[in-house]
């Protein structure tokens, strides 16, 4: 039972009655339990964090992209952790816009405000101003009550939410949006454990969303570069000039059509010869010492032109 000792503190107790034998007298036994349960109620909110956030890096390693991860991070974070209501919100840092994306709970899906402004109040002086200006996970033991938090007062009270807590999401080190995290019992994040826990889920979230950054950045670059080289092909292709690509050693290496056509050899007959087959004697030094100066990093800043042998003898 609870019980309320003289300096109006709460207590857990247990009692325990006893009838005297051959008497109406009865003797009661009290022992206070108070610290056994919340030590109990502790290990209770450690084990759903932990579960939740094993789950979540469990995702982490599945999902492939921001929007799925989002939504399965909210529901982990209710339907393993047991919170009351979870959402992510994301900021614009330029308007101070801040907007949820996904959101998840077990009784309903309202959340108080459809956008919110974290640079104003009562916005500002919240748990969502807060985290964003100090970088840091912040909460609120109890809501209902937290004279920061009447803003959301209705809703707390219509949800049964009590504690709560933001924590600040990054990508390239900025912040990018925010985690909520609303639990029906009061004081649940008043832990220093349970504070480790979430910041260790706020960075592993953030690890995926910069890693799913850079492979967004790779894809793209990767299509760019394959559109460039259709460009290039294209152009090389269809271009009336002789163009050709050799390597080191003056082997070739690709070749068009219209050098094909201007010295009269196949494209197979090409790869397999040099440029040096091509190249009249009198222009074979000249070749060789620009081709020294291009290997030594030198810049030729003037073309060189030279007279070349089609296949029937002729000089071009």
């Amino acid at each position: 039972v609870k019980l309320v000792n003289k300096k109006k503190e709460v207590r857990d107790v247990f009692l325990d009655v006893g009838m005297i034998s051959n008497t109406k007298r009865s003797v009661v036994s009290m022992l206070d339990i108070t610290e056994r349960k919340q030590a109990e109620l502790q290990v209770q909110h450690l084990t759903r964090l932990y579960a939740t956030l094993s789950e979540i890096n469990q995702t982490i390693v599945r999902v492939k992209n921001q929007d799925e991860l989002f939504h399965s991070i909210c529901k982990i974070s209710v339907e393993v952790g047991k919170f009351g209501l979870a959402w992510i919100s994301l900021i614009d840092h330029q308007t101070g816009l801040v907007t949820p994306v996904t959101v998840y709970g077990k009784a309903h899906i309202k959340i108080p405000f459809e956008k919110m402004n974290y640079k104003e109040e009562p916005f500002k002086s919240g748990l969502t101003g807060r985290a964003i200006n100090s970088g840091q996970i912040v909460y609120s033991r109890d809501i209902q009550n937290d004279p920061s938090m009447m803003h959301w007062r209705e809703i707390a009270i219509e949800g049964n939410y009590h504690a709560a807590s933001a924590i600040p999401l990054r990508l390239n080190d900025q912040i990018l949006g925010l985690l909520y995290l609303f639990a029906n019992e009061v004081d649940f994040f008043e832990d220093e454990e349970q504070h480790t826990l979430l910041e260790e889920m706020s960075l592993d979230i953030t690890f995926a969303l910069n890693a799913m950054e850079l492979e967004t950045n790779r894809k793209k670059a990767e299509e760019a570069l394959i559109e460039s080289e259709r460009k290039y092909r294209t152009l090389v292709t269809q271009s009336p000039d002789g163009i050709f690509i050799c390597d080191l050693q003056g082997k070739f290496l690709s070749v068009n059509k219209a050098m094909c056509e201007k010295l009269n050899y196949s494209e197979e007959e090409f790869l397999s010869m040099s440029i040096m087959d091509f190249i009249p004697e009198q222009y074979v030094l000249q070749h060789k010492e620009r081709l020294n100066k291009i290997l030594n990093g030198e810049m030729l800043n003037e073309p060189a032109e030279y007279l070349v042998k089609a296949k029937d003898g002729s000089v071009l």
